[in-house]
Formats: structure tokens, sequence, C-alpha cells
């Protein structure tokens, strides 16, 4: 195989006393695409989704390796949420597919209870074709709201009795 286009110092999931620092990552917007680059898992990355909500932008954060939980977004939120559109991405100076919860002015900030405070992710910088490594939840970024926000993953452990979790379909009456 050919050698990564970038090599990260990052850790997994490591512990990290080393600064922020950006990194350019041009056209590379999903987190597939940043698994390929720096040759990490998913849940080495952060994923932040814009929102609209009653007028006004919310970003949910969470690791790469989850998805938002509109339901539970919009409950943590208290009001009805659907996608952020271009427009309104535009007017706030966010570009998709870059986006972060550092520096954002005037947006709620939503950050999912399972990412772990003094652990280095990849994030993006609110810049095009740029994302930041080493970036510290608690030290480079804080939230308006914790909340479980992820959708549940199977495997996943259960909260009360700690043991992996099995998705099946069911009817509720």
């Amino acid at each position: 195989p050919s050698p990564p286009l970038f090599r990260s110092t990052l850790t997994v999931r490591g512990i990290s006393d080393q600064p922020m620092k950006k990194v350019a990552t041009p056209g590379i917007k999903t987190i597939e695409q940043l698994e390929r680059l720096f040759e990490l898992p998913a849940h080495c990355f952060l994923k932040t989704v814009v929102y609209a909500a009653d007028g006004s932008l919310v970003v949910a954060v969470l690791r790469g390796d989850q998805m938002v939980h509109e339901i539970k977004l919009g409950r943590a939120v208290g009001h009805e949420l659907r996608l952020a559109s271009d427009e309104e991405l535009k007017r706030a100076g966010i570009h998709a597919g870059f986006v972060s919860p550092i520096g954002l002015k005037n947006i709620r900030v939503i950050v999912d209870d399972t990412i772990t405070a003094n652990v280095s992710y990849i994030a993006g910088a609110n810049e095009l074709d740029t994302h930041l490594e080493n970036v510290v939840f608690g030290r480079d970024f804080t939230a308006d709201s914790l909340a479980d926000i992820a959708e549940v993953q199977p495997g996943a452990p259960c909260v009360r009795c700690g043991e992996p979790l099995e998705i099946r379909r069911g009817i509720e009456v």
C-alpha cells in the first residue's frame, strides 16, 4: 500500500499536552477521507453537525464513529431541529466539511457525553481545506451543554448493567 499522505503525531485517543496545530486537508471533508489521510480510526475525529433551531444555529459535536440522534438532540436543545441550510451556513461563515466547535460565535454548542476531556482529537478548523490536530475538550473548546446525543450502536455497553447492547426491530404501541 502507498504511504499515508500525512503522518499524524496524534496518539490513538491518547492524552495530549501538545498544542493544537493546523493541517492542510485540501478537499478532505468526510470522516472516511480523514481516516485514510491520517491512518486513524473514526473515533479519533470530532464530527460537528450544524442545525437550525428556533431561528438560531446549534452545533452537535460527537466522535467521528457516531451519528447524531436528532430526537435526543432536540430534547437537549429544547426546540425542534432541522439541518442548517447552505445559506444559513454561508451567513454564519461556516464551511461544510471543515466545521469546528472552536471559535464559534453566538452558536450554541452541544457536546455528546462520550467526548472525553484531556484526549486528543482531530477536528475541522472553520477554514476551507484545513483541520486541527491535538484538539482537546475542556482545553480548546467547551460545551454550552453536555448530553447524550449519539445514536446507540450495537455492542455498546448498557448504561445500567454494562453488557453489550443488541439492536432489534420492534413495534411501539
